[in-house]
């Protein structure tokens, strides 16, 4: 066996309210390259880079029973918007995106540490609580380099800096 693995998912998912979260795939006789070209449209409208450029359909808006204000059309808008970060030095974490080894970390990370994340029960709790140690930083490294990614030092200096809390 190589270690692959393929996650299909064929389910939609559905708020607490019954909104879907995906947007609807157009059918291939009316817009189904139109719904692949998306990304690549909202990248060049920059959509991925400014919270600002993301445009909503006002006639559209939803109110939820705990009053935030969301919008129809399909999809959602996530309560953090993370910017599509275009600095160059950053060619090993796009490769570590790329071959979907953070989401692989991320998940054997979790069923081995699952005791230890249930004492967080909300998001902003462990946004704010939990930190990336070292040992954790330099283990997810190990691991990378275990699946055949070379790391350049200085991206990996870039990275623990940005990834200290202030």
């Amino acid at each position: 066996m190589d270690g692959s693995a393929l996650r299909l998912t064929i389910a939609r998912y559905f708020t607490p309210t019954g909104r879907c979260i995906q947007k609807p795939c157009r059918d291939r006789e009316n817009g189904f390259e139109e719904y692949y070209a998306e990304s690549h449209n909202r990248y060049f409208n920059g959509e991925m880079e400014e919270e600002d450029s993301i445009p909503f359909v006002d006639t559209l808006k939803y109110i939820t029973p705990e009053g935030k204000i969301v919008y129809g059309g399909g999809g959602i808008m996530p309560d953090v918007f993370v910017p599509l970060n275009s600095d160059k030095n950053l060619d090993f974490y796009y490769d570590l995106i790329q071959k979907g080894l953070i989401f692989t970390y991320a998940f054997e990370y979790t069923d081995s540490h699952r005791n230890d994340l249930l004492k967080y029960t909300k998001f902003e709790e462990f946004n704010k609580q939990f930190e990336i140690s070292t040992v954790l930083f330099t283990d997810f490294i190990e691991f990378a380099r275990k699946k055949w990614i070379k790391e350049s030092t200085e991206e990996i200096s870039y990275a623990e800096e940005r990834g200290q809390k202030s």
